[in-house]
């Protein structure tokens, strides 16, 4: 891994950030959800990809990470209790110039209680 632009040794690893995405949501899921005998989700767990640094990227490279991310993520065992992705840009929270998308991802965190 890297902070800064310099390598933080004992740390380092081979897999993608897909790889480590997708270890995550497995492991959420494996701990939350709970089924009855039948099968059916007895509580409802829900998790959302929130991507950072969007302020990096062009509104076209926003859309074409997170079409990407929900592609890579669907059809998986957690695939079921994932809610969206959000790609933001965390520069401008709280501010006159907020990225819109806050307003979305505020409104799906409201919506979990």
């Amino acid at each position: 891994q890297y902070q800064q632009g310099r390598e933080i040794p004992g740390e380092e690893t081979n897999q993608t950030m897909l790889e480590l995405i997708e270890g995550w949501m497995t492991n959420i899921h494996a701990h939350l959800v709970k089924r009855d005998a039948e099968g059916v989700l007895l509580e409802y767990p829900r998790i959302m990809t929130i991507g950072t640094r969007g302020d990096k990227l062009t509104p076209d490279e926003k859309k074409n990470v997170k079409t990407t991310m929900e592609k890579c993520l669907s059809g998986k065992v957690y695939s079921e209790v994932m809610k969206e992705v959000f790609i933001v840009d965390n520069t401008t929270a709280g501010s006159k110039k907020e990225d819109e998308t806050y307003t979305k991802l505020r409104d799906e965190i409201y919506d979990f209680s």
